[in-house]
């Protein structure tokens, strides 16, 4: 059996959470769509050996290790970041044992998933499930304890049901392994799981333990496994807590521990078992712990402190020294933590806000954030981003609750947001909430806010900036004149936005990009008049040239000596043509992206077309040759293109078979781990089949598996990974 490195089961009780500082669990609310996680009250959270689940607004999220099946979405591959558990959306609680999880649902019954080797699930089927399934045999539970490899709930009528891995007695009777609830005690208030034992709070503040008792872990002055309940004598406590092969109790504020000493866990000052609790500790005012498999924490006063085992940096000091500690060091001192969880090497924290870190050993995930250890808390991206973009030499993302727009790369025209400076290699908040899209030029940045505005911000010396000035703005400014905007996007020195008004340009209007015929930048926004056959839907801008297209039909106007405009002619149109066979029964335009000087569109079959400049195969169709009107791409016609998105020579795709890229690769933008070009598309390397891509001048980016992945060209950190080091294959942005 593997070795369980958890458990903080921190239970919603009927007569202990204030006791701990809880409040009971509210009614279940809805669950998250899109991928991000609803905001959510505080709770819970929970950790197994190697991975880590809380609830947030009925939703069961998970992150780590899942070879087993432990993250209950339907895969066996590790989660550096939160993925949901499928089927579940009205949670009231869970918990994670080694390899397996449950949960409890707002009807009371128990849900569980992740290793089945010994029945921990509570069904016949003996192979691993990948979703949740049900425990038969339960009444009502208002409580679920997870341990190594054996499970146990706590029902409505206070009684204590166990089922699993029985080696050792861990299931309060006798016997062998059984999928079986069995009855192990009642008139109880709480009860938790440690590696192969078990522990019950009852309601005269008693504690029984049963199961393994190698270290004295059940408290009863032995080393002998006993498979009924037994009283630890003396005792008298608020709430309990379960370590790998230790057992810790709370009352007056004070922790009590006995059993496993190896690597101080019980934090008395030594590092000897003890076949007895240990006397109350110095330490007060403490409202609940957090127990791994060797080490401990605690929250007091908000903040958290930590002892035992720090072999892989769990204690969260920082020192970096792999000092094991027998008394109890700070690790987050921010005052607003309320639940603790412990794995194998691992602690997590969550606040009062709901936002959680964890510290300590992440190389399956566990740490939520794609950092593969840190010795200090590090945030759980517990929100996944929504959007990313990419300009020349600079990235922008849409992350959290509140939609905020966090950019790194390049920063010499402040078009970061934050007041301009030196190249960062790391997001950085760029000052704008409630962002629903994306778009960046050179040195410019732009976002559609969710009240139908936009606001840019970077380099404005064409007016770029919309905001009536010539002039950089390193912080964001409104565009002034527009409202209910559906769609934005940038050139090179230019911006763009569609609205049921029609489509609007401004800044750069050298080789009539703007689409008025005026031929003079401007630093408001200008309609375009060509495009009134149609409500644009769509808008995309390229180096020099713009097009907007509906699904009656597409638009472009500008610079159109390659081909780009999509009409079979190749002088550069200062008010917007129609593009060749696109609506009017011809093929119906359902995405559209311009690159340097190349544009491409999706119709509503999911089949993708490109015009334009093809002297790197940006268009795809296996030539050099410039395409002055739509071209099918007959490689892709087996696959159904869900987006496209253009850069200056390059092209990327989203298809249901994954991300393809192709055209210019100097600085392997393509993410195929070469810097070779291609003329017809080509898989990007270890990104998942949904993801989502964007790309730049000479780097791309992909929504991700509940992050952002970037590769190529990184000589000014746009791909956020906290160097500059070229990258020809995605590496994951290291969000805050």
């Amino acid at each position: 059996m593997p070795a369980m490195r958890s458990l903080a089961i921190i239970a919603a009780l009927l007569a202990g959470c204030g006791r701990l500082g809880f409040s009971p669990p509210g009614p279940p609310g809805p669950g998250g769509d899109g991928g991000v996680p609803p905001a959510a009250k505080p709770g819970s959270i929970t950790a197994g050996a190697a991975f880590v689940c809380t609830v947030r607004s009925g939703a069961v999220w998970c992150w780590g290790d899942g070879h087993d099946g432990q993250l209950g979405n339907n895969a066996t591959t590790p989660q550096p970041r939160p993925v949901q558990v499928t089927g579940i959306s009205d949670a009231a609680s869970v918990a994670a044992g080694d390899s397996h999880a449950c949960a409890v649902r707002g009807d009371g019954s128990v849900w569980c998933w992740g290793n089945s080797s010994s029945g921990q699930l509570g069904t016949t089927k003996t192979t691993d499930q990948l979703v949740p399934v049900a425990v038969g045999g339960l009444g009502v539970a208002i409580a679920v304890a997870a341990g190594g490899d054996h499970t146990c709930a706590m029902l409505a009528d206070a009684t204590v049901w166990c089922w699993g891995h029985n080696a050792d007695g861990e299931l309060g009777t006798a016997g062998p392994d059984t999928s079986v609830p069995q009855q192990a005690l009642g008139d109880v208030v709480q009860v938790d799981a440690g590696r192969a034992h078990t522990c019950a709070l009852r309601k005269d503040s008693s504690v029984w333990c049963w199961g393994a008792n190698t270290n004295g872990q059940l408290g009863d002055g032995t080393n002998t496994a006993r498979p009924t309940p037994m009283a630890v004598a003396g005792l008298s406590a608020t709430a309990i807590f379960l370590g790998g092969d230790f057992t810790c109790a709370l009352d007056g504020g004070r922790y009590r521990c006995w059993g496993d000493d190896g690597d101080g866990a019980l934090g008395d000052g030594a590092f000897a078992d003890r076949l007895v609790p240990a006397p109350a500790s110095a330490l007060d005012r403490i409202t609940t712990l957090g127990t791994g498999n060797q080490h401990v924490c605690a929250v007091r006063d908000g903040n958290v402190v930590c002892w035992g085992d720090d072999d892989q940096g769990e204690l969260g000091n920082g020192n970096g020294l792999r000092d094991n500690s027998t008394i109890p060091v700070t690790a987050l001192s921010d005052g607003h933590v309320v639940a603790l969880a412990g794995g194998n090497d691992l602690s997590c924290a969550l606040r009062d806000d709901g936002s959680a870190a964890c510290w300590g050993k992440g190389s399956s995930g566990q740490l939520g954030n794609g950092t593969i250890t840190s010795w200090v808390p590090q945030p759980v991206a517990l929100t996944a981003p929504t959007a990313v973009a990419t300009g020349a030499y600079h990235s922008c993302a849409i992350t959290g609750q509140a939609h905020d727009v966090y950019c790194w790369g390049s920063d010499g025209d402040g078009q970061l947001g934050d007041g301009g400076g030196p190249p960062q290699a790391n997001p950085i908040f760029a000052h704008v909430t409630n962002a629903v899209q994306l778009a960046l030029g050179v040195s410019h940045s732009c976002a559609l806010l969710g009240d139908g505005t936009v606001s840019c911000w970077g380099e404005s010396s064409d007016g770029e900036l919309g905001n009536g000035q010539f002039g950089n703005d390193s912080k964001p400014v409104p565009v002034m004149g527009l409202a209910n905007v559906t769609a934005i996007a940038a050139g090179d020195s230019f911006t763009c936005a569609a609205a049921p008004s029609g489509a609007f340009c401004w800044g750069n209007d050298l080789e009539g990009e703007l689409g008025d015929g005026g031929g003079a930048s401007r630093a408001l926004p200008q309609l375009v008049p060509g495009v009134a056959p149609v409500v644009p839907t769509m808008i995309a801008a390229g180096s020099n040239h713009a097009c907007a297209a509906a699904a009656t039909g597409a638009f472009c106007w500008g610079a159109g000596d390659s081909g780009q405009l999509g009409n079979a002619s190749k002088p550069a149109i200062s008010t917007a043509v129609a593009v060749t066979g696109a609506g009017n029964g011809g093929w119906a335009p359902s995405r559209l992206a311009a690159g340097g000087d190349h544009t491409c569109a999706v119709d509503s079959t999911g089949r993708l077309r490109c015009w334009g400049e093809n002297g790197s195969g940006e268009i795809g169709d296996n030539t050099s040759t410039d395409r002055s009107s739509p071209t099918a791409l007959a490689s892709l016609t087996a696959i159904t293109v869900v987006d496209v998105v253009a850069a200056d020579a390059s092209t990327c795709a989203q298809t249901t078979s994954g991300p393809r890229c192709w055209g210019y690769n100097f600085y392997g933008q393509l993410g195929d781990g070469t810097t070779t070009n291609h003329k017809t598309p080509t898989a990007v390397a270890s990104l998942m089949a949904a993801a989502q891509p964007a790309t730049g001048t000479s780097h791309s980016c992909a929504l991700d598996n509940g992050g952002v992945a970037c590769w190529g060209d990184n000589s000014l950190g746009q791909l956020g990974n906290g160097t500059f080091s070229v990258a020809l294959t995605p590496v994951e942005v290291a969000f805050p």
